[in-house]
């Protein structure tokens, strides 16, 4: 999700982003795919390779006019780079840049560049600015682009044909280095063996159709699909037809009020003891909701309680992770942070306030593109904090998300607020038989995200859509969190 480009300098947003020091830019494609599908593809991106005071960073843009990034790769010791053999991808000329060792909670990204020796040169400066000499990056950028000169020059290619992979500069140029991304996008289709179009795919729009892949096709654990079981409650989703208070049960205040209103005041969210009390809140309202349609699969719940345009829904995912409940915390924390593996809906938020007094506490802003036609941007300022298991009485843990108002949060136009009661992740200790301790965890949201984007809401997980996706979320969860655990046991 991208931040909108009104939104001006913050100083919780990386000083790169404004006083860097270029040290490579240049078009490649990056594998993108989508954590609910499961599927992959490739699209063109225009990286950036900056230094700030020590600090690295890889940002890719999805134009080289974009002012914000569309993601921000930071860069340290504990990253590298390595070649993708062929077999791996399917693409020439691609690498990795990740962490060194993976314990599941941070992202391996995958580029492709247009010749080997491009690639060669991006690994070259990102490895350069990783040890700490970024001066040395370019350098060795011209010492690789002198050699495979020498080389070309020895070695012209048959019947003087220019090289197919060769970047052609000759029209008029669409970014700061000159290249044509049109005729970037030719030869990088030539070379992969797929149609140009598909190397940055459109959104899906409303007045074009498109059909879904088969289930077949999606990187998905077979167990992750719905399938069905004995529960009475897991048949198709029907039209909602039960009031609000009949499907949640005890409605507490802020449920209630009208959603012009926003929900927390100054005076109550600086109070720590207010904090836990919203904590204690979510907990309870997790325990006590009546739910209406409630559907257990290979031991992951997933429920809901009714749509609707003034109120939000209520969601529940939960199973178990095979982890002690502390190292699953941990877990969370690096996942949520830049270039951690479910950091997506936290992409370049601003940071309005920080509370230090236990939980601490940060007020977040942020902007979401909705990528349809003739959608609104959504909006949401909220609170954030992670609860340790030392303040609560059941030695649960975990992390509350919940909307409020606060002066430094940036006035825009022509966006819609997102509605968004304490929500967040509840961590409980669980003992197996064998006296070994794992953890029960809940994903639980509160969520209106507004007008007919809450109806496609709605619809999206009545057809088993959404749900396909949440339950492939959850088993990415377990097997990111079983890596994490065997990396904290090295």
């Amino acid at each position: 999700m991208s931040t909108d480009t009104g939104v001006t300098k913050s100083n919780s947003l990386p000083p790169l982003l404004y006083h860097s020091s270029l040290i490579k830019s240049g078009w490649c494609l990056k594998e993108s795919g989508s954590t609910f599908m499961g599927s992959k593809n490739w699209r063109r991106r225009f990286f950036r390779l900056t230094e700030f005071h020590g600090y690295i960073s890889l940002s890719y843009f999805k134009s080289c006019s974009d002012e914000l990034p569309a993601g921000i790769i930071p860069l340290d010791r504990t990253y590298t780079t390595r070649i993708i053999e062929l077999a791996a991808k399917g693409k020439l000329h691609c690498f990795a840049v990740g962490p060194l060792i993976d314990d599941g909670s941070s992202r391996t990204y995958y580029v492709c560049c247009l010749s080997d020796l491009e690639k060669k040169e991006w690994m070259a400066a990102i490895e350069a600015a990783i040890e700490g000499v970024p001066q040395d990056a370019m350098r060795r950028v011209k010492t690789l682009r002198s050699r495979n000169m020498s080389r070309r020059a020895a070695r012209p290619t048959p019947g003087g044909e220019e090289d197919p992979l060769t970047i052609v500069t000759d029209n008029e140029p669409s970014d700061p280095n000159g290249v044509d991304t049109e005729e970037f996008d030719r030869q990088m289709s030539e070379m992969l063996g797929v149609k140009s179009s598909e190397l940055s795919l459109p959104s899906p729009t409303l007045n074009k159709k498109f059909s879904l892949p088969p289930l077949s096709s999606l990187d998905i654990d077979p167990i992750l699909l719905d399938t069905p079981d004995s529960n009475p409650q897991s048949s198709t989703d029907d039209e909602d037809d039960l009031d609000f208070e009949t499907c949640t049960g005890s409605v507490y205040d802020c449920i209630n009020k009208p959603l012009s209103i926003d929900l927390t005041s100054l005076e109550d969210y600086r109070s720590s003891r207010w904090r836990i009390d919203q904590w204690l809140s979510m907990k309870h309202k997790v325990e006590s909701t009546s739910w209406k349609k409630v559907d257990t699969s290979h031991e992951i719940t997933l429920a809901r309680t009714k749509f609707s345009s003034e109120y939000p829904v209520l969601i529940k995912l939960e199973g178990k992770l095979e982890a002690d409940p502390q190292i699953a915390l941990e877990y969370f924390k690096n996942a949520i942070k830049v270039g951690g593996n479910f950091d997506h809906p936290f992409r370049n938020e601003i940071i309005l306030e920080y509370i230090p007094e236990e939980p601490e506490a940060v007020v977040i802003q942020n902007y979401y593109h909705v990528p349809i036609p003739h959608m609104d941007k959504r909006e949401l300022t909220a609170l954030r904090y992670w609860v340790p298991s030392y303040m609560d009485t059941d030695n649960c843990s975990g992390m509350v998300v919940t909307r409020m108002n606060h002066p430094q949060a940036v006035k825009i136009s022509d966006v819609e607020k997102i509605l968004l009661s304490p929500s967040g992740l509840i961590l409980r200790p669980h003992f197996e038989p064998s006296g070994e301790l794992h953890t029960y965890c809940t994903v639980f949201v509160q969520i209106n995200v507004r007008g007919s984007l809450q109806r496609m809401f709605k619809t999206a997980y009545n057809s088993g859509l959404l749900k396909l996706g949440l339950r492939s979320v959850f088993g990415q969860i377990k097997q990111h969190v079983e890596m994490f655990v065997r990396a904290m046991s090295l």
